[in-house]
């Protein structure tokens, strides 16, 4: 028999959580990630428990969108950067911050045509190889990227 596995989410105590965070590092940008729906506990619900934070980070596309609407401003990160070309529109129009690790990545934003530039992270592999450019072609991505108007981070 299999034991009953609940996670259960105290939005009060996310808050202190993060006043906690902010007191021992009063220096530091604080970020929220919250993948998955916020694990599966709604964005809708969480996000204004974290407004306190400097940013968020996440992965899908509608998440973020669903942020803007509901009036979130800050920085919204998405760790992937975008899966599709077509999505750079959204990616503009909602003010998202993307990471770039792929050449057909560099390629589409060299090729859009953007209302203004994106704020945008180059991930390079560390050893990983999970995703990234190589550390050696950093430079000239960065470089690709300034001469194309971006916002490099």
């Amino acid at each position: 028999m299999t034991r009953p596995i609940q996670a259960s989410l105290d939005l009060q105590v996310m808050k202190q959580n993060l006043a906690i965070v902010r007191r021992a590092a009063p220096e530091a940008r604080v970020w929220s990630v919250v993948k998955a729906n916020a694990y599966g506990h709604g964005i809708e619900r969480v996000w204004s428990a974290l407004g306190a934070t400097d940013g968020f980070a996440m992965l899908n596309l509608e998440e973020a969108i669903t942020l803007r609407e509901r009036g979130w401003k800050g920085p919204i990160l998405m760790l992937e950067g975008f899966f599709h070309a077509q999505d750079l529109e959204a990616y503009d129009t909602y003010r998202l911050t993307t990471c770039i690790h792929s050449n057909w990545q560099l390629k589409a934003l060299q090729n859009a045509r953007l209302n203004a530039p994106l704020d945008i992270y180059v991930k390079v592999n560390s050893g990983m190889n999970r995703l990234g450019f190589q550390p050696e072609r950093a430079q000239t991505v960065w470089q690709q990227l300034r001469q194309c108007a971006m916002s490099v981070k």
